[in-house]
């Protein structure tokens, strides 16, 4: 298993399913910005993001990170 990928699937993965990603939309609602700042936080990293398809989907564990450093500061 060395796809990055596969492995925090399966770090995440338990006897039920968690999201292990939201939307830009429901990241951005969640956190209560707009698209265009989340957009930002994926260009500086600040965030990780998935692309899927057309699809791009920011990793729960990146918000968490996220809101617990801006919650230190």
């Amino acid at each position: 298993m060395n796809d990055p990928v596969i492995r925090r699937i399966a770090a995440h993965t338990e006897a039920t399913m968690d999201e292990i990603a939201y939307s830009i939309n429901r990241t951005a609602r969640a956190l209560g910005v707009g698209r265009s700042t989340i957009y930002k936080l994926i260009k500086t990293g600040q965030v990780d993001a998935l692309k899927i398809g057309t699809r791009t989907l920011i990793t729960t564990e990146s918000i968490a990170r996220l809101t617990e450093v801006h919650r230190s500061n």
